[in-house]
C-alpha cells in the first residue's frame, strides 16, 4: 500500500506495519497518524458512500464486514460500529461494562450470555455529548478518527495523533530488549480488560492485533496503550490480549528498579515542603511509604502472571479486580505530595511541622484499600539502617525527566545498543539547597514547632 506525498514514515515504526504520519494542517496544530488496512478487493468509495440512482438499495447484510464489501455495501455493520467508537460517539454502548466478560475457557462455550448492543433512540448532539462525558476512559483508550477514505488497495484511517517520535507500535517494542515500566503492566491488564468489554458488547469479532496497539508512554503516561480496533485479525481479541500481556510481563522492569524510580519522583514532591521533610519524624513516613509501594508492586507482578496463565474465568475476573485496586493505591501514593501541598495552600494556619502526621494518615488510608499492614516490618536495626541509607542515596527526579530517559532507553533498544548515560537536567527544579541551607523562599512561621517551649 502506497502513501501520499504529504505523509512521512514514523521515526520508530517500520512502515510495513501500516503506520505513517502527516504534518499539522496549520502551524501549532496536532500531527495526524495514518493507518492503512488491506482489502481483499477494491471498490469505489463514492459509490458505497452515496449510492447510484439507477440501482435499488441493497438489502441489509447481517454479516459484519467479514469479507470485502460489495460495491454498495461500504462499511459493514461491525466495522461501522467500531468507526463510531473511534469517532468518540459512545451513545450506543451504554451499560457495556455492567455484565461479566467471558475469560479463559469460557470463550469456547456458552457459559455466560453474550452482551448485546442496546438499541437507543438518538437525540442529536446532546446525547452524544453526554455519552462522551460518561465514558472518559474510552476517549483515551481509542485514538480519535479524524477522517477515513478508501484507496485502490485498502482503507485509510486518519487519527488525531502525537509528536512522531513519541509513537511506538507494541509489536515492534516487544521485539526489542526494552523493559516496560511496572505500571505499564498494570495499565495493559486493566485497560485491555476495559477494551475487551466494549468489543464483546459490540460483538465485533477479531479486530485487534499487536500491530494496531500503540505505545505512547511519554505522550500519555496514565494511558500509555492506545487500541485501534479497525483492522481484520485472524486471532480472537482475547487471545491477542493475553499473548501481549504475557510478553509485557516478561519484559517489565524489576520491583527494585520500579521502587527506585517511583520513590525518586515522590521524594521530589515532598522536597517542595523544604525542611519539613528532613526531620527525624519524617523517616517513619518514608518507611511506611516504602512498605506500601513494595507490597503493591510485588503483588501486582504476581497477579498479572496469574492472569496470563489462568484459564479460569471467575479467577481472572477476581484477579483483575484486585489489580485495579493495587494500581489505584500506587496512583494515590504518587499523588500524595501534591494533595498535601494543595491542602497546605488552603490552610495557612497549619505549620509544616504537621507534615509527617498528615502524610502518615494519608498512607494509612491508602494501605487499607489493599490490606497492606504498613506498620508491620522487621525491627532489625541493621536492616532499617540499610533501608534508610538507600532512601538517602536515591536522587529526586521529576516525572518528565524519567519519561525523557524512558524514550532514550527505548530508542537505544531499537538500535540494540546500551542505554545512554543519564544526565542531570538543569531545567528540573531541585530543592536540596532549601533543605540543607535554610528557608529563604519559605515562610519561616510555618516551621515553628506546635509544642510550647
Amino acid at each position: 500500500m502506497g502513501k501520499n506525498p504529504g505523509e512521512h514514515a514514523l521515526p520508530n515504526v517500520d512502515e510495513r506495519r501500516g503506520w505513517t504520519y502527516m504534518d499539522p494542517v496549520r502551524e501549532g496544530g496536532d500531527f495526524r497518524l495514518v493507518l492503512r488496512t488491506a482489502l481483499a478487493e477494491a471498490w469505489n468509495a463514492a459509490d458505497w458512500l452515496e449510492g447510484s440512482s439507477d440501482e435499488k438499495k441493497p438489502l441489509e447484510d447481517k454479516d459484519d464486514d467479514t469479507g470485502a464489501p460489495s460495491r454498495k455495501k461500504g462499511l459493514g455493520d461491525g466495522l461501522r460500529k467500531l468507526v463510531h467508537i473511534h469517532m468518540h460517539d459512545f451513545s450506543d454502548v451504554e451499560g457495556y461494562d455492567e455484565r461479566e466478560l467471558r475469560y479463559g475457557s469460557e470463550r469456547g462455550g456458552a457459559v455466560l450470555p453474550r452482551l448485546r448492543l442496546k438499541k437507543k433512540k438518538k437525540q442529536g448532539g446532546e446525547l452524544r455529548g453526554r455519552a462522551l462525558a460518561s465514558h472518559p476512559w474510552l476517549g483515551r483508550l481509542f485514538p480519535k478518527v479524524i477522517s477515513f477514505d478508501e484507496e485502490s488497495d485498502g482503507r485509510k484511517f486518519v487519527f488525531a495523533g502525537w509528536r512522531p517520535d513519541a509513537v511506538h507500535v507494541l509489536s515492534q517494542v516487544l521485539g526489542t530488549s526494552f523493559k516496560f515500566r511496572l505500571e505499564d503492566l498494570s495499565h495493559f491488564a486493566t485497560h485491555g480488560d476495559h477494551v475487551l468489554h466494549l468489543l464483546d458488547h459490540l460483538d465485533s469479532g477479531p479486530c485487534i492485533e499487536q500491530d494496531t496497539i500503540l505505545y505512547v508512554p511519554s505522550a500519555d503516561p496514565s494511558f500509555p496503550f492506545k487500541f485501534v480496533a479497525l483492522g481484520q485479525s485472524r486471532n480472537d481479541s482475547y487471545a491477542v490480549f493475553v499473548a501481549a500481556l504475557d510478553k509485557i510481563f516478561h519484559q517489565a522492569e524489576s520491583v527494585d528498579a520500579f521502587l527506585d524510580r517511583f520513590y525518586s519522583q515522590v521524594k521530589l514532591g515532598f522536597e517542595r515542603f523544604g525542611p519539613a521533610c528532613a526531620t527525624p519524624e519524617f523517616q517513619e513516613v518514608e518507611l511506611r511509604l516504602w512498605t506500601l509501594v513494595s507490597f503493591a508492586a510485588t503483588r501486582l507482578q504476581i497477579l498479572v502472571a496469574q492472569i496470563a496463565k489462568s484459564t479460569d474465568g471467575p479467577q481472572i475476573r477476581s484477579l483483575l479486580k484486585e489489580a485495579r485496586a493495587l494500581h489505584a493505591a500506587l496512583d494515590s501514593a504518587a499523588n500524595l505530595p501534591s494533595e498535601l501541598m494543595a491542602f497546605y495552600r488552603t490552610h495557612f494556619n497549619i505549620p509544616f511541622a504537621k507534615l509527617f502526621e498528615h502524610s502518615l494518615t494519608g498512607i494509612d488510608e491508602i494501605a487499607k484499600t489493599i490490606d497492606c499492614k504498613v506498620k508491620e516490618r522487621p525491627r532489625d536495626i541493621e536492616a532499617l539502617t540499610e533501608l534508610i541509607t538507600r532512601f538517602r542515596r536515591i536522587e529526586p527526579k521529576d516525572p518528565i525527566e524519567n519519561l525523557e530517559y524512558l524514550e532514550a532507553t527505548l530508542t537505544a533498544a531499537y538500535r540494540k545498543s546500551d542505554p545512554p548515560e543519564r544526565e542531570k537536567r538543569t531545567w528540573v527544579r531541585r530543592y536540596n539547597e532549601l533543605i540543607f541551607t535554610g528557608t529563604d523562599k519559605f515562610d519561616q512561621r510555618r516551621y515553628r514547632s506546635t509544642k510550647a517551649p
